[in-house]
Parts: C-alpha cells; sequence; structure tokens
C-alpha cells in the first residue's frame, strides 16, 4: 500500500485532523453499496410480493392478511 504523505512538523492533534476527512471517505465508500442495493430491495419487493402471490390466487386473500 501507499504510505501517506504527512508533514513532519504537525504536532499529534492536527495529525489526528489531518487523517479524519480518509475515514469519512473510506465509511462513506464501504456504506454506499449497501445503501444502493437497499434502495433497489425496496423497489423490487412490491412486484415481487405480487408475482409470488399470483402463484397461487385461491390463497391470495390469506398470504396477503398477514
Amino acid at each position: 500500500m501507499m504510505q501517506a504523505i504527512e508533514p513532519k512538523s504537525m504536532n499529534p492533534d492536527a495529525q489526528q485532523l489531518w487523517r479524519a476527512p480518509r475515514w469519512a471517505l473510506a465509511s462513506l465508500l464501504a456504506l454506499l453499496p449497501i445503501a444502493v442495493f437497499s434502495f433497489g430491495w425496496a423497489l423490487m419487493v412490491p412486484g415481487v410480493t405480487l408475482l409470488v402471490l399470483d402463484l397461487n390466487p385461491e390463497r391470495r386473500g390469506l398470504a396477503s392478511s398477514l
């Protein structure tokens, strides 16, 4: 891995501030695929539910009342 370029004259508090944006970006990049997947799943589930309920139309009222 590449080493980050950090100025050597920084005190420890300033070094933590230097690293903070990278943690924020890493967190965003880690959570973004989960958010996209969840949004797609939420769009897909109602249609799939109707398709599955259509497989047994005589039980559709029973299954939809759960």
